[in-house]
């Protein structure tokens, strides 16, 4: 009998281990992709003649209505299959893609364009809600999640690599944005592949509690007061990141990859100390860490109006974006089962998606204005993210010292 358990322990845990291993592969592949294609689209829709407003419109749209359908699946389809959201929306994306690749260059109406562009917005981002659901049903825990986003933004960085180099290789010429969605399609191509190897192991058939998501107070406060808000904050300084640095700091297309691609690299190293060296005691270490110093390097570029530092601000924002999220985010995702994770995380990701919606709208118009214009609301609605945060944290600690009280007080009772 012992021998029996033994046996299917190992099997659970190898099969763990696979599944971990896909998931990360289909990561690294889809990572690279939106490397490439992410950062450089609206550059590809400004070759076909899309205005600033035009492109906030496309994308943010896009975005809305990828949060509405994912909090609609979420909560319609409690038990769908986050491998067959995960495999069937990839590959819509792939086709999309595709016909992307084929527009260029042809005497193709907007209309259509914008078309093919939400439906491979939507799909992307509904791939990107489905991942970590998905490894949580085999792991649950907030160094998983962090490694989870570090590895997905250093496969970002190696997509803006090769972008890179496709820009040294070809200087001029609109075809070298074609040109890098091609790329993007072929590491897309290949997530699709892994993506039809996963097998999703059963989640435990515990009754789906609605009330400890939509009605529990730390919850709301970290989807809307710190998610929400915080996501509009920085989405409208670095929500369209390449073109606010052409028009505001005066940059070429390549000085600017070359300068996203330091802040990235440097970032990566910063996110994996944090990794290493913080744990979920040290929110308010990390709160400080993360968003007061973009906060000061904002408030800075408000006060000075100079475009140097303004470089100095957005290279510091990105640097520590990539730290914490472990620390941040992953305590509050992870305070549900895993029954209840894939709602969980939709209704997280609903918020943040529909707050860069606003926030992409809010940064085409505030362009106009100028840097202090941008820079001055991104700070004041960082100021309240940082207040929120520092609720939430303190609320937190209150409710595991309760816990724990209650543990010992049951212990003591039982002896």
């Amino acid at each position: 009998m012992e021998h029996t358990k033994f046996n299917l322990n190992f099997r659970k845990r190898i099969n763990t281990r696979r599944q971990l291993f896909l998931i990360f592969m289909f990561i690294a592949f889809y990572g690279v992709a939106l490397g490439i294609w992410e950062n450089y689209k609206s550059d590809w829709l400004e070759q076909h003649g899309f205005s600033i407003s035009n492109l906030s419109l496309i994308i943010s749209s896009g975005l809305l209505v990828a949060a509405a359908l994912s909090m609609a699946i979420a909560l319609v389809f409690k038990t769908l299959s986050t491998k067959k959201i995960i495999a069937v929306c990839s590959s819509i994306k792939l086709l999309s893609m595709i016909a992307l690749a084929c527009f260029f260059e042809k005497n193709i109406s907007n209309t259509l364009v914008f078309v093919v562009f939400m439906i491979d917005t939507i799909c992307g981002q509904l791939v990107v809600f489905s991942i970590y659901p998905l490894m949580a049903a085999s792991v649950q825990n907030n160094k998983l999640y962090g490694k989870r986003k570090l590895l997905d933004w250093f496969m970002n960085d190696v997509g803006l690599v090769i972008a890179m180099c496709i820009f040294t290789i070809m200087p001029k010429g609109s075809f070298r944005y074609n040109l890098l969605l091609i790329i993007s399609i072929v590491f897309v191509a290949v997530s699709v592949v892994l993506a039809y190897m996963f097998e999703e192991p059963p989640v435990e058939k515990s009754k789906v509690n609605l009330k400890r998501i939509f009605c529990d107070k730390i919850t709301t406060l970290f989807v809307w007061g710190y998610t929400f808000v915080g996501t509009i904050s920085y989405n409208i300084v670095l929500g369209m990141q390449a073109i606010m640095l052409q028009t505001l700091a005066g940059l070429s297309i390549a000085q600017v990859s070359i300068f996203l691609l330091v802040a990235s690299l440097a970032g990566d190293v910063v996110g994996y100390i944090s990794l290493l060296k913080f744990t979920a005691r040290h929110g308010k270490s990390a709160i400080i860490l993360k968003f007061c110093v973009r906060c000061f390097g904002y408030l800075l570029v408000v006060a000075t109006g100079n475009w140097v530092v303004l470089l100095i601000a957005t290279f510091l924002s990105l640097l520590v974006s990539r730290s914490f999220s472990h620390v941040t985010d992953g305590p509050y995702l992870n305070r549900v089962g895993r029954s209840e994770q894939f709602i969980m995380t939709n209704y997280k990701l609903a918020a943040e998606y529909a707050g860069k919606a606003i926030g992409i709208v809010l940064a085409a118009e505030l362009f106009k204005s100028g840097m202090r214009a941008v820079f001055g609301l991104s700070a004041g609605l960082m100021l309240v993210q940082i207040a929120v945060a520092f609720w939430i944290n303190h609320l937190r600690q209150k409710e595991r010292v309760c816990r724990r009280n209650v543990y010992f007080a049951d212990k003591i009772e039982r002896s």
